[in-house]
């Protein structure tokens, strides 16, 4: 007789959004969620490599450069950021949830969608994103820098059908959490609370 073991494959979920519409927040939840259920997860962020630059050789973390810097980067290989993204998920086993919280262009959404990822669509009000940017800027020169970069938004134009979750508002974090790793809201609020995770 032979035994058989069955690995779960974990789950690939991309948070697509504009500037300030707490993508990163809501990947960290669920990161932190999969934590508490003992389950292997690694997080990415696609715009690391443009950040490392410019730290590296600029000695800063300014929003606008590295919108600048991931920008020319695109108009020359669309396909750079997310190339390099692939490389890193080449070593991931395949029981690892894989959570991607800073998809900011169609290119990246649509590649990632043909690479088995659910995408959330986070679509929050611009009132909403704009005091999101008052709320999290530590200076006045910080404000005026990320305020200029504001403007620059992700694919809204892409087809409804392309996302396998949109949210609205941030409120609507607990019925996502729910869709995405089946914890209910009063199991999602002790996670949120639990500052050891």
């Amino acid at each position: 007789m032979s035994v058989v073991k069955i690995t779960q494959i974990g789950s690939k979920i991309a948070f697509v959004g504009q500037s300030y519409s707490k993508q990163n927040e809501l990947a960290n939840l669920l990161c932190k969620i999969f934590f508490q259920k003992g389950e292997n997860y690694l997080k990415f962020s696609i715009s690391d490599p443009v950040k490392t630059i410019a730290k590296e050789e600029y000695f800063t973390d300014d929003r606008l450069l590295c919108l600048a810097i991931s920008s020319q980067v695109r108009k020359v290989k669309p396909s750079h950021w997310m190339d390099i993204l692939k490389k890193k998920l080449e070593t991931v086993d395949e029981s690892c949830h894989i959570v991607i919280d800073d998809v900011c262009s169609q290119y990246d959404a649509v590649e990632l969608s043909t690479m088995g990822f659910k995408l959330v669509n986070v679509n929050i009000a611009w009132m909403e994103r704009f005091n999101n940017l008052m709320h999290s800027s530590s200076s006045d020169r910080s404000f005026r820098n990320t305020v200029k970069a504001f403007h620059y938004d992700t694919p809204d134009t892409l087809p409804d059908y392309i996302w396998d979750y949109k949210i609205k508002s941030i409120d609507e974090k607990y019925n996502l959490m729910y869709q995405l790793s089946g914890y209910n809201k009063n199991e999602v609020v002790a996670v949120e609370n639990d500052h050891c995770v």
